[in-house]
């Protein structure tokens, strides 16, 4: 029988245990802390009874994600009306709400119909737009047209696009801070790509949280691997790869079918 070892007991690699076992690979997630989770983790840190954030608080691709829709489990989710806001100096802020009408309305009047034109067509076709973002990089589009317009924005760097598109300060502070989210300089080629997929994202779905914290999505996750028969060791410090059947370069896309034939063979 095939064999796989996860190393982290992260979101990233919980699920990437799930695949493999759903393949009927015996699968097992090594993880060197006491605690499952990684930085999808809560714990009480400062009083009794108050649970704090460990690492992410919110998942602005949580409902977009194919993988987690996937899921026959239920993941309680809280999605607050406001998705986020960045400060400014004058004591304002510019708020992502569901609603674009009501995102531009805390924007300087000059850049109004800029916003629209840029996040609008995103947002109405997002399910889209995330089929083809989340697929291999090289693959057949099934929406071309949608990519030929996100394409030139997306290789942008987020200061580019934001000077291009907006004039007033609310603006380009906004686009900015969402461009951060990629960890990369602003002046980055590519940084507006991040920003634009969760901006809209926040318009078409939302950045919902989790409800008791993060722990409840890796604790989740645990428990539907554990159900397909995988294993998790915790206090499990990795110092050498382990052995595994699979090849190091076999596609993670190409695992449900290899294994499934194995199981049938």
């Amino acid at each position: 029988m095939l064999t796989s070892t996860i190393i982290g007991s992260g979101p990233n690699g919980l699920s990437a245990a799930i695949v493999l076992a759903s393949a009927g690979i015996n699968t097992k997630v090594l993880e060197r802390n006491s605690r499952i989770g990684g930085a999808c983790s809560t714990a009480e840190t400062t009083l009794p009874g108050f649970q704090q954030d460990l690492g992410s608080s919110a998942y602005p691709m949580g409902f977009a994600s194919p993988f987690f829709r996937s899921l026959p489990v239920s993941i309680p989710c809280i999605v607050p009306p406001a998705r986020c806001a960045h400060p400014l100096d004058d004591g304002t802020a510019v708020v992502l709400e569901h609603s674009i009408e009501e995102t531009v309305a805390t924007l300087d009047s000059c850049d109004r119909r800029a916003y629209r034109s840029l996040l609008e067509p995103l947002t109405e076709q997002f399910d889209q737009l995330i089929e083809e973002v989340l697929s291999p990089m090289w693959h057949l589009p099934q929406h071309p047209l949608l990519l030929a317009r996100f394409g030139p924005l997306a290789l942008l760097s987020g200061s580019r696009l934001a000077k291009s598109f907006f004039r007033g300060q609310r603006a380009r502070a906004f686009f900015a801070s969402m461009t951060t989210h990629s960890v990369l300089p602003l002046e980055q080629p590519t940084s507006a790509a991040v920003a634009l997929v969760l901006m809209a994202a926040g318009h078409a779905r939302g950045w919902p949280i989790l409800r008791g914290g993060p722990q409840t999505l890796s604790d989740i996750l645990a428990r539907h691997l554990q159900n397909l028969g995988g294993h998790i060791e915790t206090e499990h410090e990795v110092t050498m790869l382990p052995k595994t059947d699979l090849n190091h370069r076999q596609p993670v896309r190409d695992l449900r079918s290899y294994g499934q034939r194995h199981v049938e063979d």
